[in-house]
């Protein structure tokens, strides 16, 4: 009987440590919101201007010296909560005031 609950209590709780996701999931979670933000609205000379983008930063560098900063979707979460990060939404625009 002892056995029966400690393995009932690891699948409970291993439960909710494996319910994140992977990073490489993540990172093509964050990139297809990136790739919706270039895809819908007036996106169009950061999509044919684009250089690079970057998942540490969240970050799409484009044109000259420009760059579209994302951030987190605000939400809340009961405390102990594991689960995939919020989408990554368009936070603001910066470009270098020498090459607009």
């Amino acid at each position: 009987m002892k056995k029966l609950f400690l393995t009932v209590g690891i699948f409970l709780f291993s439960a909710s440590a494996f319910s994140a996701l992977a990073p490489e999931f993540q990172n093509i979670r964050d990139i297809e919101d990136m790739l919706r933000f270039l895809k819908e609205g007036q996106n169009i000379e950061v999509a044919a201007t684009i250089n690079s983008i970057d998942l540490d930063l969240n970050v799409i560098h484009y044109g000259e010296s420009c760059k579209v900063f994302f951030v987190r979707k605000e939400s809340e979460h009961p405390k102990g909560w594991a689960g995939p990060a919020e989408p990554l939404v368009k936070c603001h625009i910066e470009c270098d005031p020498q090459n607009p």
